[in-house]
């Protein structure tokens, strides 16, 4: 069997992500973090319906083998083809 990743694309995604603050915190700490959280992940397309898209970043070689599979919603997310890897 060749190597999956063969015949997937590489992509980068951008998503906008909320976040929490950990423990006790002072209200004007708090109202100074009100924002949300723009975050990237790189990895291999695996499916994409109309609204998700999911990509895993490892591979086991020649094997059938995932690890870290992402899934989001393409309502929050940018996707775009990853530049060749050198």
């Amino acid at each position: 069997m060749a190597n999956p990743e063969q015949k997937m694309k590489l992509f980068l995604i951008e998503w906008v992500d909320s976040h929490s603050g950990r423990g006790w915190q002072n209200l004007d700490t708090i109202e100074e973090v009100c924002e949300l959280l723009h975050c990237r992940s790189v990895g291999w397309l695996v499916k994409e319906t109309k609204n998700c898209m999911t990509i895993v970043s490892s591979i086991s070689g020649e094997k059938t083998g995932i690890l870290t599979s992402f899934s989001t919603p393409k309502k929050y997310s940018k996707m775009q083809r990853a530049t060749r890897l050198e």
